[in-house]
């Protein structure tokens, strides 16, 4: 091998471990920027709830705790102050149901259930003040659909998993037709408000 030879040789070696080193930590300066920071604990309800109740806030909202019939007895003596009510993760019954449609202030109510039928959703028609109304995998049929008309403050209905016929729909629109509905995330193809986005309000 001449010395010209050895030369190339040992060049092309050094520009192989220049881009091995670049490469190397370019993936390592990618992981630091997608790493998560593992989330902190979150309020209890009767950590919300107390605030609530101090007047320091008017909403509560669970993420990642599990929220049952039993849990909602920490919302004695709240009626006249809560107004947003976010629930993610819940086994909340008709019976839950029945002690949240008694806050007769609330403005918002987004929960998930697939344990709240139309008796349930029936319980709501006492919220003169209800804007926004979210119910996520709640297996609602038409009749269920039928209780919400009576609702005068509403603006935002979403149904995300509920059992609806065209027709049940169509009885919605014609009784509320200022109402923006979604269902499973979109507008059904009778819906006058489908260009017209009045989402609920995001904490």
């Amino acid at each position: 091998m001449t010395a010209r030879t050895g030369k190339c040789c040992s060049v092309a070696a050094l520009i192989v471990l220049a881009l091995g080193a670049l490469a190397s930590s370019g993936c390592s300066r990618q992981a630091t920027v997608n790493s998560v920071e593992p989330l902190g604990p979150e309020p209890s309800l009767a950590q919300q709830a107390q605030s609530v109740r101090e007047g320091k806030s008017n909403q509560i909202r669970l993420d990642r705790t599990l929220v049952t019939d039993d849990d909602l007895e920490q919302l004695d003596g709240l009626d006249d102050k809560l107004l947003r009510v976010n629930f993610s993760r819940t086994t909340i019954t008709d019976l839950g149901m029945a002690r949240l449609g008694s806050m007769q202030q609330l403005e918002q109510l987004r929960l998930a259930s697939t344990k709240v039928s139309d008796a349930g959703a029936a319980h709501l028609d006492k919220l003169k003040h209800l804007r926004f109304l979210h119910l996520i995998d709640a297996p609602l049929t038409d009749a269920g659909l039928d209780s919400l008309h009576g609702l005068p403050s509403l603006e935002s209905l979403y149904l995300d998993g509920a059992r609806l016929s065209d027709e049940g729909i169509a009885r919605f629109i014609d009784a509320m037709p200022h109402v923006h509905l979604h269902i499973d995330g979109g507008h059904h193809r009778t819906d006058p408000q489908s260009h017209e986005h009045k989402h609920e309000p995001h904490d």
